[in-house]
């Protein structure tokens, strides 16, 4: 008796709590709940409005395989470009060849700084050293002098920038409409490189 006595007033205390709940915060509570949901959806409108998946807002563009694997070529290749020229202007003997590499440092100066700005925005971190290879090739060209020097460094002109041309031409297929357009633009000094290398290179006798 005692037990059922112990049991009602129990459930009498738990039914006179929730009554002690005011109308007032009742409605208050179901008004806040009701303005956050309102909230949750017109931002996820406004997001869809403006193109953009709500899931998706904290992602960052990113660069596919692909993407990357140009990236980092074109970024090595105008680096080595720049590098090899900067020799070239105090290594070489004939007038043509140092024009010619005043003007490679000029254009791939500007270039990599567009190379280096669509990798950061892309997200793809580009190479800041040389292949061990390349590097003991270039520090045997900083021996070399006057024609010598010429022939070699000419001579491998005209084969890189064969090698650069194709990268280039193939970015045509990228996804992204930034890197599309960046080597379509730069495409046609790349094309006048190369052939200012051919025709010096001609009258190198190479």
């Amino acid at each position: 008796m005692k037990n059922n006595q112990l049991f009602i007033a129990l459930i009498a205390i738990a039914c006179s709590v929730g009554a002690c709940r005011s109308p007032e915060a009742n409605d208050k509570t179901r008004s806040t709940t009701g303005d956050s949901t309102k909230a949750d959806s017109l931002n996820n409108d406004s997001l869809q409005q403006a193109g953009k998946n709500p899931k998706d807002e904290t992602n960052k563009t990113t660069a596919d395989e692909d993407e990357s694997t140009f990236l980092k070529t074109a970024a090595l290749g105008g680096m080595m470009e720049v590098d090899l020229a900067t020799i070239a202007e105090t290594n070489a003997a004939d007038a043509n060849v140092k024009s010619f590499a005043a003007k490679m440092v000029e254009d791939h100066t500007k270039a990599n700084m567009e190379i280096k700005a669509l990798a950061t925005k892309m997200g793809v971190l580009l190479p800041d050293a040389y292949p061990a290879s390349d590097q003991a090739h270039m520090d045997m060209m900083k021996k070399m002098k006057g024609k010598d020097f010429d022939r070699h460094y000419m001579n491998m002109m005209v084969k890189d920038h064969v090698k650069t041309l194709d990268l280039f031409k193939n970015a045509a297929s990228l996804r992204t409409n930034a890197l599309k357009d960046f080597a379509s633009t730069t495409l046609p000094t790349l094309q006048q490189h190369h052939q200012m290398a051919v025709d010096i290179s001609k009258k190198l006798n190479l």
